[in-house]
């Protein structure tokens, strides 16, 4: 893995909290609504729970860690 942190929709799916086509959908939204945060649409739209979103952002946050 590179040193570039990973994408919150890219984990969401490895963890099996959502699929690809829900990610999509909410990258799309996102087009018209810039400010907005992936997971918070995702949420929204109801194909992530909240617990399920800090999850995955916890393992972002673990794998973005500069320890090595």
């Amino acid at each position: 893995m590179s040193d570039q942190r990973r994408l919150i929709g890219e984990i969401l799916v490895e963890m099996g909290f959502t699929d690809i086509h829900s990610i999509n959908e909410a990258r799309r939204a996102q087009m018209t609504q810039p400010q907005r945060k992936l997971g918070e649409l995702l949420i929204e739209m109801g194909c992530v729970g909240q617990e399920q979103l800090k999850a995955a952002l916890a393992r972002q946050s673990s794998q973005s860690s500069p320890l090595r």
